[in-house]
């Protein structure tokens, strides 16, 4: 959501000089700039009144168009030519010092204020904003299964910053480009060249924007591409001679028209509107309406709703207004260790603004008209940008660097228990101090150490994650391919598989050693959000799993050539399948039919109970700092709040019995948060990598008891 306001100047036949201007600015442009950033904020703060308040980003990419277009026209009609260095130099005194002010009061504030477990995500997309690259961080998130618990961090708001500063980089390009083709041909003119450039720009990338928004929403969001039309746009606008309104009440209808466009999106569009595509047509429309009708004047005109003194100042420090917003509204719920009440909220808009008009006046203006700094060198300016985005850099790097090292000492306290565990499975013996599900089994005789550090530690959990987890093993959502992964003896004289989605795989290290122990042969298949099922395609279509139903298909038929002896799965059951006993009922079935095709070709199928859910409340209270204390977790009966479909749907499969090892979870009415000095959940659902190797002796105890001497 950046915006140059000292581009305002525009070709000589261009709409910016058919309006009047007060100071250099456009007042219906500032109106718009107050506007989409009242409709930003105010949706950030209550997301629930004004549902599409998202749509002032749009706004602003309109905005941006216009005025650099217009600006890059002019001075091509000015010289031939633009000088690009020039251009860039111009953009980075403008726009990055109030902005690499804001991301090193963030890197401060993450590192001071916020728990360590959030500090890696953090601080990458510090880094990733400070180099402008946080849409496509994000964008990267938004498809990764690993990221699907990530909170808002401090920074998130900058995927738009990111977008802009792209289009910057990109754009004078485009115009060079254009303006030498039109020469190089000499049939063209250099404004009809760049309207070509500009109109073929538009049409692709909404046409992009619409196919992408299908396929790929949560992508698309952040997609600089599929924003491009945006931009496009306000910069043909630019390039077009203003309309000749036949009389003032066309030119004040439009105003009145696109204003109302805007509004309606904002009160009307909610998170579950397919976004941008389409649906950003009419807020983009309405932006370029407003632009195009001008200074609407007069006692019906549009003029005196955005020439109030305070509307224009809001515009004109709209930018820093916007920079500092979201960090509050992320860091002040941390501060006050509470949700953020209605007078809370009023006080962060206040402390927005002052802070916004403190940064506009002492960092904006000063930097960008300080006659010293403007005349500077583009070299000059180049090598105080990097100086600056090194001196945010620096302690997020630190920081990353911190929270790196406790992942590497991670590693090797997880290989200890690891031994530990085989060692105890050769020579029977038992440790005098319980770990993980020992601490949980009533004929244990060691001890459980209240006082001993967890592993891993709460802040690095989230790094504690199956070895399955690569491009190697793991096929994802969007994904149909088939990723086998072979572990234990390859001539084992029992062929296993552990096959699921990511709850099925968070039993792999105990699988996986169980299989060494025995001498199996195994094969994985695993499929990020996917459970084993073959009535998987009745999932909602708007989660993105409908390549499961074809992976499942797939997978079953693989299976049925060359039937294994052993099948181990699990799965998480969730709203993916709807709501009731009915969506109950319609995955137990599926679980049962693809159960029973490999039970009838001689598999001996061994589902898992899935595994208690904790709380966010329980994770938080482990990062609070209490090691090894069984206080922190969460009631069995809100853990274990969901239908058994495993079990159920093995009750309607002759032959087939589920495991249940919940009991090493729970109590009789808790499910604590660490066991045994080890932390239990890397997330809400998920099990630490080192928890489920504690598990290991108690799901080969219960294989063995199922199934008898047949795998052994």
């Amino acid at each position: 959501m950046t915006v140059d306001v000292s581009a305002t100047s525009a070709a000589p036949d261009s709409t910016a000089n058919r309006t009047t201007r007060r100071g250099g600015m456009r007042p219906e442009i500032q109106g718009l700039r107050a506007l989409a950033v009242a409709l930003v904020v105010l949706y950030h703060v209550w997301p629930d009144r004004l549902t599409g308040g998202f749509v002032g980003v749009d706004v602003f990419f309109v905005i941006s168009g216009f005025l650099i277009t217009a600006h890059l026209a002019k001075e091509v009609a000015a010289t031939g030519s633009v000088r690009i260095g020039q251009f860039w130099a111009r953009r980075i005194r403008r726009l990055l010092p109030a902005s690499l002010l804001v991301l090193l009061v963030s890197a401060i504030a993450v590192l001071t204020l916020v728990s360590q477990a959030y500090w890696l995500q953090y601080l990458r997309e510090i880094v990733a904003s400070t180099l402008y690259v946080q849409n496509w961080e994000l964008a990267s998130s938004a498809v990764d299964y690993l990221a699907a618990e990530n909170t808002a961090s401090p920074v998130q708001h900058f995927w738009s910053l990111s977008t802009e500063e792209q289009f910057y980089l990109v754009w004078p390009v485009l115009i060079v480009g254009a303006v030498w083709l039109a020469n190089r041909t000499g049939r063209v003119s250099a404004r009809l060249a760049m309207r070509v450039v500009l109109g073929v720009i538009l049409a692709a990338s909404l046409v992009w924007s619409i196919a992408q928004v299908a396929s790929d929403p949560a992508v698309a969001y952040f997609s600089t591409f599929v924003r491009a039309w945006e931009f496009a746009a306000g910069g043909l606008l630019g390039l077009f001679t203003a309309p000749v309104w036949r009389s003032v009440g066309w030119q004040r209808a439009a105003s009145w028209a696109g204003f109302a466009m805007i509004l309606v999106t904002a009160f009307t569009y909610t998170s579950a509107t397919p976004f941008p595509g389409a649906s950003a047509v009419l807020p983009v429309a309405g932006t370029v309406l407003v632009i195009a009708a001008g200074h609407a004047d007069g006692a019906l005109g549009t003029a005196h709703l955005y020439r109030w003194r305070p509307v224009q100042y809001v515009g004109d420090i709209s930018y820093s207004v916007y920079l500092w917003h979201w960090p509050l509204i992320v860091l002040l719920p941390l501060v006050l260790d509470r949700e953020l009440t209605g007078a809370d909220k009023l006080a962060l808009l206040a402390a927005t603004l002052v802070l916004a008009s403190l940064t506009k006046h002492l960092v904006e203006d000063r930097l960008r008209l300080n006659k010293l700094t403007s005349r500077r060198s583009v070299a000059v300016t180049f090598a105080a940008t990097v100086v600056g985005m090194g001196a945010v850099i620096a302690p997020a790097a630190y920081g990353i660097s911190t929270m790196n090292s406790q992942v590497a000492e991670l590693e090797a306290e997880r290989a200890a228990v690891e031994a530990s565990i085989e060692d105890a499975a050769q020579t029977g013996a038992e440790s005098e101090t319980c770990v993980g599900a020992q601490a949980l089994d009533g004929d244990a005789t060691c001890v459980t150490d209240q006082q001993r550090e967890l592993i891993p530690a709460p802040a690095v959990a989230s790094e504690d994650i199956p070895e399955l987890y690569t491009d190697e093993c793991r096929t994802d959502m969007p994904e149909v391919t088939i990723k086998p992964c072979r572990f234990g003896d390859p001539d084992g004289s029992v062929t296993a598989v552990l096959i699921g989605d990511s709850h099925s795989a968070s039993w792999f290290p105990a699988v996986k050693l169980v299989a060494e122990k025995r001498g199996w042969d195994l094969t994985v298949y695993f499929k990020a959000g996917c459970a084993w099922n073959a009535a998987s395609q009745e999932w909602d279509e708007t989660v993105q799993r409908t390549s499961c139903a074809q992976w499942n298909e797939d997978v079953t038929d693989r299976l049925l050539a060359d039937p294994p002896q052993l099948i181990v799965t699990s799965a998480l059951f969730d709203d993916q399948w709807g709501d009731g006993a009915v969506a109950a009922q319609i995955a137990i079935d599926g679980f049962a039919t693809s159960w029973s095709a490999l039970a009838e070709a001689g598999s001996t199928v061994l589902p898992i109970v899935d595994t208690p859910q904790t709380s966010v409340e329980a994770q938080e209270c482990l990062l609070a700092g209490q090691p090894g204390a069984l206080d922190c977790g969460t009631p069995r009966a809100t853990a274990l709040d969901r239908p058994d479909v495993m079990s159920l749907a093995a009750a309607e499969v002759p032959g087939v019995e589920a495991v249940d090892l919940n009991d090493y979870f729970c109590t009789a009415d808790f499910c604590p948060s660490a066991i045994g000095s080890i932390t239990v959940y890397r997330d809400r659902g998920h099990l630490t990598q080192t928890y489920a190797t504690t598990l290991a002796p108690y799901l080969d105890e219960r294989i063995t008891d199922t199934l008898g001497a047949s795998v052994r």
